[in-house]
């Protein structure tokens, strides 16, 4: 059935309404109507920046939402490039004031802290204290925060210490609380002490957000890289910097960065603990040919092998269908007392 769309170009100075009843027969007629002809490097975005990719969630969209038709190397005009003008030529100031900032963002998340990470990018006038490091060298930093930290690289190490935390306690509940079975929740209890043993050892990888620490994910300044959604190889808006973030500048940065996500590229909810489950049961049931394998489950759960960090546009809290694991990979083998891979 034709439905009605309308589609702009990355400049947003040409707009068109095409009827269309799928994405690859709306691709057709924009090229036709933009004048385009290598279709294979354009694709559909929202204002959001959220990508359209498939049939699937294109027969999702309502009829005449705006579409933008673009390269990944344009420069897209979103949404929130428009408002943050808007703004701008009224008065960016009053985005700092107290009902007016809650109003503003009750709907539309995504959008709105693009606001904000556009309005960091250009404001370039301001003191560059992104390679201090003390509460006493950059105090406006620190504004809001507990008095016991005293250098920023302790601030957020301890964020990311929370978040890894989370992940340990929340896979906990759910491993715990579905079982019966004695032998189960037996191996159970030593798979999580183990776990937490081993996080204590890495000190919960709060190194990745220290750029002091051999193991951050951000350059020694502190740049952070947006890693892309989980099944594309990169993030998409690196090229045009819109992806990039140092919570090192500057306080709004370090806020705007506490909604970048560490996503489970192999999810953990609706596939790691689930594997662990059957892993478990095979493990109980079959006595000591097999054990669990420990480090493959810390791998996946807590470290960087399988978690990106990525804005929150390219945070997908969808299944990641593709992203798949048999649950006899968090098995070992046990042969005359030693472990094997099962694999």
């Amino acid at each position: 059935m034709l439905q009605g769309y309308k589609v702009t170009d990355a400049t947003r100075t040409k707009t068109c309404g095409i009827a269309c009843s799928t994405l690859k027969e709306l691709k057709a007629k924009a090229c036709l109507k933009f004048n385009v002809k290598n279709a294979d490097e354009y694709y559909f975005s929202l204002l959001d920046g959220t990508i359209v990719d498939s049939e699937d969630y294109f027969s999702s969209l309502p009829p005449q939402i705006l579409l933008i038709f673009s390269k990944p190397t344009d420069n897209v005009l979103m949404g929130a490039d428009i408002i943050y003008n808007a703004f701008k030529a009224v008065n960016i100031e009053f985005l700092r004031t107290g009902q007016m900032v809650k109003g503003f963002f009750d709907e539309n998340v995504k959008e709105k802290v693009r606001i904000l990470a556009n309005y960091l990018l250009k404001s370039g006038d301001a003191e560059d204290n992104t390679l201090k490091s003390s509460r006493k060298d950059d105090p406006k930093w620190f504004e809001g925060l507990e008095t016991n930290y005293t250098s920023k690289e302790a601030f957020l190490r301890r964020r990311c210490k929370d978040r890894i935390s989370g992940y340990f306690y929340k896979a906990k509940s759910d491993l715990l609380k579905s079982q019966t079975n004695l032998t189960e929740k037996k191996l159970t209890e030593i798979l999580l002490n183990r776990l937490k043993g081993q996080l204590r050892k890495c000190d919960f990888n709060g190194g990745y957000f220290d750029r002091k620490d051999n193991a951050c994910l951000c350059d020694e300044s502190g740049f952070f890289k947006c890693s892309g959604a989980w099944n594309k190889e990169k993030c998409l808006y690196l090229k045009s910097r819109r992806h990039i973030i140092n919570p090192y500048a500057s306080r709004e940065e370090r806020i705007v960065f506490s909604t970048w996500n560490l996503d489970h590229r192999i999810e953990k909810s609706r596939t790691i603990i689930p594997s662990i489950e059957k892993a478990v049961k095979s493990v109980a049931k079959d006595g000591s040919c097999h054990d669990l394998n420990y480090d493959l489950i810390f791998s996946l759960l807590f470290t960087s092998e399988n978690l990106r960090l990525v804005h929150i546009v390219c945070h997908d809290k969808g299944a990641h269908s593709t992203a798949t694991l048999e649950p006899e990979k968090f098995l070992l083998k046990r042969c005359n007392g030693i472990k094997k891979d099962k694999g």
